[in-house]
C-alpha cells in the first residue's frame, strides 16, 4: 500500500492514504497505542504504522534483587555497578505488550525465579553485558516470555 499524498505546512503534517483496490478507504494509525493487528490491513484496506515506543524515563542503576521498571513503555534501559542476580521485571500493562530491556553496562543481569521475577524463564533469563532481552507479556500467564 502506498500513500497518495504526504504534505507538510508549518504546524501541520498530513498523511493521506490512497483507497484500496477493493474500494475501502485507506487508513493510518500513528501513536504510542498503534500497532499491528493481524489481518486488519486486509480487512479494512488500511495500513497500520507504529511510531517508535518511548523509553522509560532516566537510566537507573540496577542492583541485585532490584526491579526493572518500564511504566508501560516498550524500552527499559538500565545500567549496573556489577553483576546483577535476582532481578525482577515490573508486570506488563496489557496482553501482548513488548518490552526490550537494554543493558548498557559491562555486567550481566540474571532474573530471579519465575514466580518472583515475572519472567517465565526465571534464572535462565539473562540480559548479557551491552545487549538486550526482548520480552512479550502474557496476561493469562502473568509472565514475560523471551521472544528474542
Amino acid at each position: 500500500m502506498s500513500l497518495d499524498r504526504i504534505s507538510s505546512k508549518p504546524g501541520n503534517f498530513q498523511l493521506t492514504p490512497e483507497a484500496t483496490s477493493g474500494g475501502f478507504p485507506g487508513a493510518l494509525s500513528i501513536g504510542g497505542e498503534a500497532g499491528f493487528v493481524e489481518g486488519a490491513a486486509a480487512q479494512t484496506g488500511g495500513a497500520l504504522i507504529q511510531t517508535p515506543t518511548p523509553r522509560s524515563g532516566t537510566i537507573p542503576t540496577l542492583a541485585s534483587s532490584g526491579t526493572v521498571t518500564h511504566n508501560g513503555c516498550g524500552v527499559a534501559i538500565v545500567t549496573t555497578g556489577g553483576a546483577v542476580t535476582g532481578a525482577i521485571v515490573q508486570v506488563g500493562s496489557k496482553d501482548g505488550q513488548h518490552l526490550a530491556i537494554v543493558n548498557t553496562s559491562a555486567n550481566t543481569i540474571t532474573m530471579a525465579a519465575a514466580g518472583t521475577s515475572n519472567v517465565a524463564g526465571g534464572t535462565a533469563a539473562i540480559v548479557p553485558a551491552s545487549a538486550a532481552l526482548l520480552l512479550v507479556w502474557s496476561a493469562s500467564q502473568s509472565r514475560w516470555y523471551d521472544i528474542g
